[in-house]
């Protein structure tokens, strides 16, 4: 029913809108919308960011689903549509940063984020930053961070865009999306409606004869909406804002090992907010940032009341950075953050507090006719009146010859407990430690880029070394049936990461082609049973591929995906797999309405096979997509 409703009312109400406003493109200068750090002190490390064909195939669906075939990521979901964490280079999740705008929005309760209730569409610019960044972004930035953050709207054409579609297991779908503005001031906003069933089925591997089951207790639904203004308020400064409300209510799937079906459901409402001013003085940027989440957890079991728990938490974030060039050689950066955590759990402990200040500074060097780019950073932080270890890094891009880059990092890294790894009560299931003590480590890359553009060819070629070490490690284990945060003596990673891609035409065809490779050897150093094994729910092998061809009015691909055994306990693993997914979009040749019709088919193989222990996933699936724009 709210499926219809929102398909039937809100194309109405946005036309209605659209209809009366002055529809004019505006074409202004560049606006960076999230942080600048990516592009300016990023030195040395590889970014990657997903084929924007797959962006577009892929909008209505969760950013999870999009970092498994476009990232060396490694995603834990707990089935479809479930919760779902990400971790890069043989790290923990929480040693993954998520940044927003430039603001960093790991819970402080566990110092996750839910990317299943992220949908791709509400970010129009995704960045993949493999490698530790604690000076850049502070405690968390250990492994990598995931950078989600607006777009230009001066530089996008006003306008109306609708999709809308259905697929298998009563999947249904609509995204909204309206852009108005001038040369002064130009907003969006986005409006997305999702519901499923998720009632597949599957041969549910761990009964006798593997019989064939149907799904229980998986649907989904989320409603959410994102908002962005821009304002130039002169020619020397610009403020940015930007709201994003979600509500995401999913049904805890029913475990393949479990003799009756799940009734748990979880439901998470976010609220965050941010605020960026910047002034554009004479050889100088100072920029003010302010942002506010808010996330509330309601876990509900009508079977067992007693495993019904409450939960909410609170961070605000404000920061200010003054960016000062120092000649046409050097440009320097230095900067304060206030954050303040707050948590709270009726499940035993109540209001926890806690404030975090940081002073950083980066300094960037172009030498030798511009062909070498340093930087040096630094981070001294503190926490309710306890300082950190002093945190540092250090990067280059060294141009070789025309088109080959050799690039190098190392950095220093960092991340303090989480509430819940500190204060999570004692019941019959898990408890907190709050004798841990913050992680700290050193994470370090280097490889060689080349890219070269002939006529319409355009060809590029990585290849990274990395590793990543980690002293007083926290991992979440089960000893004696309750699961517990341990500081482990040590974590150690490391790897190698080659990508190749190119693309080009073929008379009026259009075709492209991107291949990646990732190895991970992740051990951790313990005393118990886990000494020496490779890092639960992390692949050593992980691989992808993208194949597009575009004709006229018609555009395809195919997606791979493979992934490696995993272990999911100290001695037991998961088989690896290969998914492939193809879509096609066909744009209607209609005249007065840009318009077209995707088609999109999930595990074209109809592999069986889970992405964590006895929770089963979809076999072969499709869905219908039409996009209309005004």
């Amino acid at each position: 029913m709210f499926c219809k409703r929102l398909l039937a009312v809100v194309p109405l109400l946005c036309f209605s809108w659209l209809v009366a406003q002055n529809i004019e493109p505006i074409q202004l200068g560049e606006v960076t919308v999230g942080s600048a750090r990516v592009e300016e002190f990023a030195v040395g490390a590889f970014i990657d960011k997903p084929d924007t064909l797959l962006v577009e195939t892929l909008k209505t669906a969760s950013i999870s689903d999009l970092l498994t075939v476009s990232s060396g990521a490694s995603i834990k979901s707990y089935g479809i549509g479930g919760l779902a964490s990400v971790s890069m280079r043989g790290g923990a999740a929480a040693q993954t940063a998520v940044l927003w705008n430039g603001i960093n929005i790991q819970s402080p309760m566990n110092g996750g984020v839910n990317f299943s209730g992220m949908p791709v569409a509400f970010f129009p610019d995704i960045q993949v930053q493999p490698g530790g960044s604690g000076t850049l972004y502070g405690s968390g930035a250990m492994s990598g961070v995931v950078h989600l953050s607006g777009q230009n709207l001066f530089k996008k054409n006003n306008g109306l865009e609708i999709d809308f579609g259905y697929g298998s297991y009563n999947d249904c779908h609509e995204l909204v999306s309206v852009k108005q503005g001038n040369e002064k001031v130009a907003y969006a906003f986005r409006i997305l409606g999702r519901m499923a069933d998720n009632d597949f089925l599957f041969e549910n591997t761990t009964k006798l004869k593997a019989p064939i089951e149907r799904q229980t207790n998986a649907g989904m639904m989320e409603v959410g909406v994102t908002q962005e203004t821009q304002i130039r308020f002169s020619e020397r400064t610009l403020l940015t804002t930007g709201l994003w409300l979600h509500h995401y209510d999913k049904d805890m799937q029913t475990q393949m090992t479990n003799s009756l079906p799940n009734r748990q459901n979880q439901t998470d409402d976010n609220v965050l907010g941010s605020l960026n001013f910047r002034y554009y003085g004479t050889g100088y940027t100072v920029n003010v940032k302010q942002g506010l989440i808010h996330n509330r957890i309601d876990y509900t079991d009508p079977v067992t009341s007693s495993a019904s728990a409450k939960s909410h938490s609170f961070s605000w974030v404000s920061e200010a950075e003054n960016r000062i060039q120092l000649g046409g050689q050097f440009l320097l950066n230095v900067g304060v953050n206030y954050t303040h955590d707050y948590g709270y759990s009726n499940s035993g402990f109540g209001g926890v507090s806690r404030n975090r200040l940081a002073l950083f500074t980066f300094l960037q060097m172009k030498l030798w006719n511009q062909r070498l780019n340093t930087v040096v950073s630094g981070r001294e932080e503190m926490s309710n009146g306890n300082w950190h270890p002093l945190v540092f890094s250090f990067g280059n891009d060294m141009k070789i010859v025309s088109g080959l880059t050799l690039k190098s990092s190392v950095s220093r890294t960092y991340r303090i407990p989480s509430l819940n790894d500190l204060y999570w009560p004692a019941d019959a299931y898990s408890k907190g430690n709050p004798d841990l003590v913050p992680e700290s480590g050193w994470s370090g890359e280097g490889g060689v880029l080349f890219r070269n553009q002939k006529g319409r060819g355009i060809t590029e070629l990585s290849a990274v070394l990395f590793f990543t070490y980690v002293e007083n490690c926290i991992v979440w284990l089960q000893e004696s049936g309750i699961w517990e945060p341990f500081n482990k003596k040590t974590g150690r990673s490391h790897g190698v990461e080659v990508k190749a891609s190119h693309s080009g035409s073929l008379g009026s065809v259009k075709l492209g082609a991107d291949v990646s490779y990732y190895y991970t050897y992740s051990r951790l150093r313990t005393n118990d049973v886990y000494d020496g094994q490779q890092m639960v729910y992390v692949p050593r092998h992980k691989g992808n591929a993208l194949l597009t061809g575009s004709c006229g009015l018609v555009t395809g691909g195919l997606v791979l995906n493979f992934t490696g055994e995993r272990y999911y306990d100290y001695k037991n693993v998961l088989k690896p797999y290969v998914i492939g997914d193809a879509y096609i979009n066909l744009k209607l040749p209609f005249q007065v309405i840009d318009s077209s019709l995707k088609l999109r088919v999930n595990n074209i193989w109809n592999t069986a096979y889970q992405v964590m222990a006895f929770y089963a996933m979809p076999r072969r699936n499709i869905s219908v997509t039409v996009n209309v724009k005004i």
